[in-house]
């Protein structure tokens, strides 16, 4: 199958900017596991493990949580950079 691959790979690549603190690498990190949970769940319904379409079900909703927080970070920061140094 190509989605566990791709799943694998996407799931991989996403933990290193996670790990960042630069937002906008965050956030590339939190998309890159939404994408990486969306292959698993789809990988999850053509093996019909119902166990796995669960739990990547739930990772995708932390994940995009944590995609939005990034992203409510980011702005809240380039906000401060423009009110005190322009």
């Amino acid at each position: 199958m190509v989605s566990d691959t791709l799943g694998m790979i996407l799931g991989a690549a996403g933990s290193l900017p996670v790990a960042t603190n630069n937002y906008r690498w965050r956030m590339a990190g939190f998309a890159l596991w939404v994408a990486s949970d969306i292959c698993w769940i789809a990988f999850g319904f053509v093996v019909h493990s119902w166990p796995l379409v669960a739990i990547n079900a739930i990772y995708t909703l932390a994940s995009s949580l944590g995609l939005w927080n990034s992203w409510k970070a980011l702005r809240v920061s380039q906000d401060f950079l423009r009110c005190y140094w322009n």
